[in-house]
């Protein structure tokens, strides 16, 4: 795990550096850190260690701890033109460790080492019930544990009719997709012949003991009808996928803090779009007689032929008064209005 650190070079002779980390997860916490100085002056050196890690699972209960810390010091010398180095340094490491309480202790001398044992010996959690897993890290209404998500297409929402209380999703029948999720692992599905096959990698239930899937069932079923019949194959399917967290859906009892962090591409549920487009609208025909039929006033559309100008006046001013009388006078067109 990433530790949040710092070195620090006090003086020519004095260099420290340290880390610390903390993690919490769905099963359980950890922490610790660390911390080193060396002191170096041409022949001499001497230098300090010290750490203490601590992980504490609660899915099942158990804990750990470790802490260590070591002292030495070292001189380099040259005797008959032979270069030796002397080094002297004590250091322990105690770890603790339960339920039921046990552990070691270490002692480490430069000239003797021994291990002290107490307790039980290093014990293994007790697996937990399904029915604690499930009231422990899953919804308490079951209908919560499946979700339905519009992705794209939405028009708009209206209420019920019948339960104004509740809402009606209405969809782009063309570009529409519908996720939906399941927040347990799927390692079976069925209500269409259309969903493709998938491979569902190896996932348990590490807080229960259960180290693989073989003894788990765990099928997500869709059934889509129109007015009671089956409409299943107006869809298409494609599988979801979602990385998972280890802490639930791992297959150690007691996980380390190197385990990785997610199952990753785990199968949950189903993405839907249309399988087809949707067939287009027919515009319903017109009877022709229909848009030929002539009102009783006449056709705004048949005008009187026009007579064609005839110059009777020897003068402009008698022609302009004869135009403007033939142009304002049309017997057929003053009956339409």
């Amino acid at each position: 795990m990433p530790r949040l650190g710092f070195n620090w070079q006090v003086d020519d002779n004095i260099a420290t550096s340290g880390g610390v980390y903390f993690a919490l997860t769905p099963s359980m916490i950890m922490a610790g850190g660390n911390l080193s100085a060396v002191y170096s002056s041409g022949s001499i050196r001497a230098w300090f260690d010290a750490g203490a890690n601590f992980l504490m699972g609660w899915k099942p209960y158990y804990y750990t701890m470790s802490m260590y810390v070591d002292i030495g010091a070292s001189y380099r010398a040259s005797v008959l033109g032979v270069s030796h180095t002397f080094n002297v340094h004590a250091g322990a490491n105690l770890t603790l460790m339960g339920p039921d309480f046990s552990g070691t202790a270490t002692v480490d001398l430069a000239f003797i080492s021994f291990t002290i044992n107490f307790g039980s010996g290093r014990p293994s959690p007790d697996p937990i019930s399904w029915s604690s897993f499930q009231s422990s890290f899953l919804p308490g209404n079951v209908n919560d544990l499946l979700s339905i998500h519009i992705k794209a297409g939405l028009l708009k929402k209206i209420s019920s009719q019948s339960q104004p209380s509740q809402t009606i999703s209405v969809l782009d029948p063309d570009h529409f997709s519908i996720q939906l999720e399941s927040l347990l692992p799927v390692k079976a599905m069925s209500g269409s012949s259309a969903i493709p096959s998938f491979a569902c990698p190896a996932f348990g239930i590490g807080s229960m003991g259960i180290s693989d899937n073989s003894t788990i069932t765990s099928t997500f079923t869709i059934s889509i009808t129109n007015n009671g019949t089956d409409a299943s194959s107006d869809f298409s399917y494609k599988v979801y996928t979602k990385n998972l967290p280890t802490a639930l859906w791992g297959t150690q009892l007691s996980p380390s803090i190197d385990s990785a962090a997610f199952i990753e591409d785990v199968p949950v549920g189903l993405a839907l779009t249309p399988a087809k487009p949707p067939v287009p609208g027919q515009t319903q025909e017109i009877e022709k007689s229909i848009l030929s039929e002539e009102s009783e006033k006449g056709s705004p559309f048949c005008w009187n032929a026009a007579d064609g100008y005839q110059n009777t006046s020897a003068t402009d001013a008698t022609d302009r008064a004869t135009l403007a009388q033939g142009l304002g006078v049309n017997s057929k067109r003053d009956e339409l209005y």
